[in-house]
């Protein structure tokens, strides 16, 4: 049955990251970790995301801000290698609860437009950094990078371009690092191959929603994902 649930997960995990632009690892992380162990959930998030951003990358038809993404780009691939290092040695209740604490805040602030982040590339060199370490070390890194975005007030449409960018390339480095760990096993390759269809089925009618859906709802529904999803997160440690 564990696959069975999996395989819904992915379906609604993949309609979120198609309809907002990230999200799949908020829904998919809590609930896989239900069925399967901390590390196999993490390689599976990142395999499954490599799969779905690509589709994505293929199907939004904007273009990406490339100034933001080669900063975060550069500073993620930085941070992978320390994210697998923390993987492999670090409390995993610890690195969530602290991820929860950090995606709380800055859902917070950004609910206050005075409060806002300026563009500026000390933040966004700073969280591509960060990103790239929760990717490999937790494989939740789309809250901080979303919420970043969403900061700057880029169209809704250039922000889903410039995240599945993102996402498809931190995959694509960080997949090779747990390979190079000797933490991927027969479990997880299982696992990702199960997921494609439904993450081509998810994905698609995410995008659907999209583009049926009223632009202005797009930052309130960012926010309102990154504070449920942090305070269950916290909830369920602290429990």
């Amino acid at each position: 049955m564990e696959y069975f649930y999996f395989s819904i997960i992915v379906l609604a995990a993949s309609f979120l990251q198609g309809l907002t632009g990230f999200g799949f690892a908020i829904l998919a992380a809590p609930l896989c970790l239900l069925f399967f162990e901390q590390q196999e959930v993490v390689i599976v998030l990142s395999a499954v995301s490599l799969l779905l951003n690509l589709y994505l990358v293929l199907k939004i038809k904007a273009s990406p801000d490339f100034q933001i993404l080669r900063q975060l780009l550069l500073a993620g691939i930085m941070g992978l290698p320390v994210g697998v290092a923390v993987l492999l040695m670090f409390n995993p209740e610890f690195l969530k609860i602290s991820t929860s604490l950090l995606v709380l805040t800055f859902a917070l602030l950004s609910l206050f437009p005075k409060l806002s982040f300026k563009k500026n590339d000390w933040i966004t060199v700073n969280v591509g950094f960060l990103s790239g370490l929760l990717q490999s070390g937790i494989g939740l890194n789309g809250p901080i990078l979303a919420l970043t975005l969403n900061s700057y007030d880029l169209e809704p449409i250039k922000i889903r371009k410039t995240l599945a960018i993102l996402f498809l390339a931190l995959s694509s480095f960080s997949i090779p690092l747990f390979i190079l760990s000797n933490i991927v096993n027969q479990k997880v390759i299982s696992l990702s191959l199960l997921a494609l269809p439904f993450i081509c089925l998810g994905a698609w009618l995410g995008n659907i929603a999209f583009d049926n859906s009223k632009q202005h709802h797009f930052k309130l529904m960012t926010m309102a994902l990154s504070v449920i999803a942090a305070l269950y997160s916290i909830m369920r440690i602290l429990s």
